[in-house]
């Protein structure tokens, strides 16, 4: 189903053992517009836009490229900006309860992302601008 864009990726904390296997998958659907990454609702949106994330996106599962040019920590959460006004960008938050799940794979969010090009996956909240909670490090591609 994810090599014909018939289903998207979606991974959960204590289950990730098939993922990179299905990314394969999903990226050549991706890759070659099959499916449903032909249809507007499923494009990759850039993370780094001056412009409003579509209402329509909020709510639902979505997927951003973009370079990282800010990491923040505030209270128990790390907040990776893609743009320069949090209040009005998207964001990626990470909980401090989930950075045992980083750990396992030696990122320190705080500085492995910083400065990189990512692909984000996951539920777009209205927070501020846009921003989408991150629970594990396959929700983060990094893609140079």
């Amino acid at each position: 189903m994810l090599q014909s864009g018939f289903a998207h990726l979606y991974s959960f904390p204590n289950n990730i053992s098939k993922f990179d296997e299905l990314k394969i998958a999903e990226d050549e659907a991706r890759n070659k517009k099959r499916g449903l990454w032909g249809h507007k609702r499923w494009q990759t949106q850039d993370a780094n836009s001056i412009k409003p994330v579509e209402k329509f996106r909020f709510g639902k599962y979505q997927t951003f490229d973009g370079n990282v040019i800010g990491v923040t920590k505030v209270r128990n959460k790390t907040f990776l900006n893609f743009g320069h006004n949090w209040r009005n960008d998207f964001s990626v938050e990470i909980n401090d309860k989930y950075l045992k799940y980083f750990t396992k794979k030696n990122i320190n969010p705080e500085t492995a992302y910083l400065n990189k090009k990512l692909r984000i996956r996951g539920i777009l909240r209205p927070v501020n601008g846009a921003l989408i909670s991150v629970t594990h490090p396959q929700q983060i591609e990094i893609l140079n």
